[in-house]
């Protein structure tokens, strides 16, 4: 298997979104984990290919707004 610094931005996206034990992800968790800056636009192409990614809007801790994908 790869390593994560081997993957394409849509792979590690699709990888993250995939596993059991961590099937969601943010755009803060994308930019800091797997060194995305734009998931939103990563998000988008794989929809275009096909992958029925969800997004949710979900209150934080703190009370803001922070948009969730998963598969």
């Amino acid at each position: 298997m790869k390593r994560l610094t081997d993957m394409t931005q849509k792979e590690r996206v699709l990888h993250v979104l995939s596993r059991k034990n961590r099937n969601q992800l943010t755009a803060r968790q994308a930019q800091r984990d797997l060194g995305i800056a734009n998931a939103r636009a990563v998000v988008s192409s794989l929809r275009k290919e096909g992958f029925e990614i969800r997004t949710e809007a979900k209150k934080n801790r703190n009370g803001s707004v922070e948009i969730y994908y998963a598969l």
